[in-house]
């Protein structure tokens, strides 16, 4: 149970995402993209899961907050429904753009600090994306407590591995991201996702979880993201 609660704070952390323009996380892989400077940004997340028996046991919801402290950074924290210990902590650092048309970009981060080393996944990350057109791929790696980001039935170590990415905005108002994450944990797994920009500052994303691990249902997540300005 533990792993899955952790699971459930791994998505809400990742999740977070800027509603103007390009999100600071596809679905469940971080991009390189930050938390605007002087700004603050809210969202809720809710991970429905498709079936049964590990229904109830999964199903999980995360109110959020991110801020971004300094040109590049950004901090936040979430509160993960359902559990003892809901109270997580993250922070990117995002290095300027590079290359001969700026189309690379680096970040550094984690994700999934808790107060509680049975569910905390301590995950720490590091991703690099490449921009050709309004296209982006992202490749990166991930590694973090191996009590938490272990295979839920098992227990095997899950907790290092690879994270992919491909987005691109369909025009000013939508925009399409698929991601995936290796290894049999309760966060490996193959998302696709289409958001909405409701409005200059606020957007919604509908997206759908297809895990690596045979034990574990589909799910459905949904995530709602508000900027506030400086």
């Amino acid at each position: 149970m533990a792993r899955i609660v952790g699971m459930i704070a791994v998505v809400a952390c990742l999740t977070a995402t800027v509603a103007y323009a390009m999100p600071s996380s596809l679905i469940l892989v971080p991009s390189t993209d930050v938390q605007a400077e002087r700004s603050f940004q809210v969202n809720y997340d809710n991970v429905t899961i498709l079936g049964t028996p590990t229904k109830v046991a999964r199903d999980g919801s995360a109110f959020g907050l991110q801020y971004g402290v300094c040109k590049g950074l950004e901090v936040g924290l979430d509160y993960a429904t359902k559990t003892d210990d809901p109270l997580y902590f993250n922070a990117k650092y995002s290095f300027d753009p590079f290359g001969a048309n700026k189309e690379f970009g680096f970040a550094i981060g984690g994700a999934a600090f808790g107060t509680n080393e049975n569910t905390s996944p301590n995950l720490w990350y590091g991703v690099l994306s490449y921009k050709f057109g309004v296209d982006r791929l992202h490749v990166g790696f991930f590694t973090g407590d191996d009590n938490v980001l272990a295979d839920p039935f098992d227990g095997s170590d899950e907790s290092s591995g690879l994270m992919l990415g491909w987005d691109r905005p369909l025009d000013d108002k939508w925009w399409l991201g698929v991601d995936y994450i290796s290894g049999e944990s309760a966060i490996g797994g193959l998302n696709v996702g289409v958001k909405y920009a409701v409005s200059d500052n606020s957007a919604l994303l509908l997206g759908y979880n297809f895990w690596n691990n045979d034990g574990l249902a589909s799910s459905l997540n949904v995530q709602y993201d508000l900027m506030l300005g400086k």
